[in-house]
């Protein structure tokens, strides 16, 4: 709310979806791909968002042992691990009504986790949350 002048879901305009890229194989990049970029515009899924990141606990930098984002299941051969880190992943651009774009946030379905490229963790949502999350990213769990 302070850095951002968010004070609630109507001061997002929108939100960029983007697949993860930690995994830069000719399957990873075919996965990011086929998962492509979206936009999302509608009020109730910008909602979900906001209301799920404002009552997040910031772990504060160097949080990246608070993480799982999935590398560590990637077996040494870049199959399997990586490739579902990548399925499960998504990094995010809120556009703020007043035009500012905030770019470093990450989602993982891996662990359920916010995170940013610095870093900096945040707790790990609850099921309910999660669920609503990964319904308003696009993301399907493998079954």
């Amino acid at each position: 709310e302070l850095v951002y002048r968010l004070d609630g879901a109507e001061d997002i305009a929108k939100i960029q979806v983007a697949p993860a890229k930690m995994d830069n194989t000719d399957e990873g990049k075919r996965i990011q791909e086929e998962i492509g970029t979206h936009m999302i515009t509608d009020p109730e899924s910008i909602k979900t968002i906001y209301e799920v990141l404002a009552s997040m606990t910031c772990y504060g930098a160097s949080g990246w042992d608070k993480i799982d984002y999935g590398a560590e299941d990637a077996p040494s051969d870049g199959a399997g691990g990586s490739h579902r880190a990548v399925r499960l992943g998504r990094y995010l651009t809120i556009t703020t009504a007043y035009g500012n774009e905030i770019d470093g946030l990450k989602y993982t379905a891996v662990s359920d986790m916010f995170y940013e490229f610095s870093g900096i963790a945040y707790s790990p949502l609850e099921a309910e949350q999660a669920e609503a999350v990964r319904r308003a990213l696009g993301i399907d769990l493998p079954q």
